[in-house]
């Protein structure tokens, strides 16, 4: 695990939906606990999933504390969505710059299933020849 989250492995289709998922849960979960025990208020998975901080945190009272535990526990899920995106990316046949979109609101969604879908480089040159 510890190769294809910091390493320079390629990432398959496989392996890039199998561990975001996980490290979305794990993250989901960490960001849940360290609400709860901040302002006892729970947040819901589509809250969640909205790219719109405002929104994730609307209706929390006294949530400073949180945010700023949750931005740094997020720095290493960060690290490693950017890192397998760009390996996903080139693994995928195009370029690894494409992995960068991470960042981008809504549109890292729209890049994040593309690639899950993106068959390997391979796979693409075995049916073209």
């Amino acid at each position: 695990m510890t190769q294809l989250w910091f390493g320079r492995v390629a990432v398959g289709r496989a392996q890039y939906v199998k561990h975001g998922i996980g490290l979305l849960l794990v993250k989901y979960a960490l960001d849940s606990l360290v609400l709860y025990l901040d302002t006892a208020q729970l947040m819901a998975p589509w809250t969640y999933l909205s790219p719109s901080l405002a929104w994730r945190l609307d209706g929390v009272s006294n949530a400073k504390l949180s945010f700023l535990v949750m931005a740094l526990f997020s720095l290493p899920f960060v690290w490693v969505g950017v890192s397998m995106s760009i390996r996903r990316a080139r693994d995928a046949g195009l370029s690894p710059w494409v992995g960068l979109l991470f960042f981008v609101p809504l549109i890292n969604w729209l890049m994040i299933v593309a690639l899950c879908a993106a068959p390997t480089r391979q796979a693409q040159e075995m049916r073209r020849g």
